[in-house]
């Protein structure tokens, strides 16, 4: 009987927290869905960046890498500094140290290329990592539930604008670009 009133429990739970990932409306993510999602994706492109430093010969890439670093450690502490603003939203996930599961095997796909695809490989899903990224932080900054995590959002929202840029400059550099 204790089982199967912690399984409801743990169900009713579950149910709660996906309806509060999302807004009323439905279309953009909620306040605890962007947090997680723009966590995840936030600590994808530092440690694909860390792996690049230690594989990539190619010095716009290294530079890249080191900005991506730089830019998304800040941005990951500025992240944390809203959610303390915000008393409804807590993170999943720690945001510094678990992926999901797709960026998770994006990771390793990345660890497991070749020497002589990996830097493609690695402008390739920083592409969409930046693409995904903009897309998410413009969605939530016109549309978000939590002023403070809609600041967060439109503030950032540049800097990824920015390496979204970059990165497609970057990549018109390789002719055969392939990822996964």
């Amino acid at each position: 009987m204790r089982l199967l009133a912690s399984v409801i429990i743990v169900g009713l739970v579950s149910i709660m927290h996906v309806s509060l990932a999302y807004s009323q409306d439905g279309a953009s993510p909620g306040a605890q869905s962007f947090v997680n999602q723009a966590a995840i994706g936030n600590r994808f492109e530092i440690q694909s960046s860390e792996l690049a430093i230690e594989r990539s010969d190619n010095e716009s890439i290294l530079n890249f890498a080191r900005m991506m670093i730089e830019d998304h450690t800040k941005a990951g502490t500025e992240l944390k500094e809203a959610i303390l603003e915000v008393n409804n939203v807590s993170v999943v996930r720690t945001p510094a140290e678990i992926l999901d599961a797709d960026h998770q095997r994006k990771l390793e796909a990345l660890r497991n290329a070749s020497q002589d695809s990996f830097d493609a490989h690695y402008v390739h899903i920083q592409v969409q990592a930046h693409d995904e990224a903009v897309r998410l932080f413009d969605q939530y900054a016109a549309q978000g539930t939590q002023p403070e995590l809609r600041d967060f959002a439109a503030q950032t929202l540049p800097t990824l604008r920015e390496h979204q840029q970059q990165i497609k400059t970057l990549a018109n550099k390789f002719p055969n670009l392939k990822g996964e």
